[in-house]
């Protein structure tokens, strides 16, 4: 909750940076900023339904708000809340391929292959095998790799992707591959 609400203000500081960069006048209006931080934020209000991925670039984001995300997701990433860190995984996506966020590629690689490498030592370490085996599919790691590799293969597809890049979508691929080798999952391999 503390990690939320330290994100929400990083938002609403890189929004007021926004408007005042772009000569809009900064209003006291505290609805009006909680809104304007949960457009930012696309938050999903809770409602439980299953939602589709959505991999477009965001606004209003800049480089303090890809590095609060991808904290977020690495803490998601330790304590095995697979629907979290996949949604702040994807937002941490979008946010990097947004223009205006000025996030260097180099930077979008690094943090990309260090969230693949903690999902590759979730399954290797075989934590939160317990999760798996008494509550279903849910906080599995392996659906939890599945899915992130999947979102990162769809968002730097080279011809498809919301920020193609052909090395890093190509070294993703490599990686899963050798993932699913170390899983036994040779049938996935020949895809």
């Amino acid at each position: 909750e503390e990690a939320r609400e330290e994100f929400e203000n990083v938002v609403r500081m890189e929004i007021g940076m926004n408007k005042k960069a772009a000569g809009v006048e900064l209003e006291d209006d505290h609805d009006e900023d909680t809104a304007a931080v949960e457009d930012a934020m696309d938050v999903d209000n809770g409602s439980g339904n299953s939602r589709s991925i959505n991999l477009t670039p965001l606004k209003y984001h800049g480089p303090w708000s890809y590095k609060s995300i991808k904290q977020l997701v690495k803490l998601h990433l330790r304590t095995v809340s697979s629907s979290k860190a996949l949604k702040d995984y994807e937002r941490m996506l979008r946010v990097a391929s947004s223009p205006s966020a000025s996030i260097s590629p180099n930077a979008v690689e690094k943090g990309v292959n260090g969230m693949l490498e903690r999902v590759a030592n979730l399954i290797n370490s075989g934590a939160g095998e317990e999760q798996s085996s008494s509550g279903g599919d849910e906080n599995d790691p392996k659906v939890l790799a599945k899915n992130v590799y999947d979102l990162t293969l769809k968002a730097f597809h080279p011809t498809t992707g919301i920020s193609p890049n052909e090395r890093l979508w190509f070294k993703t691929n490599l990686k899963y591959g050798q993932l699913l080798y170390e899983m036994n999952e040779t049938g996935k391999l020949q895809m």
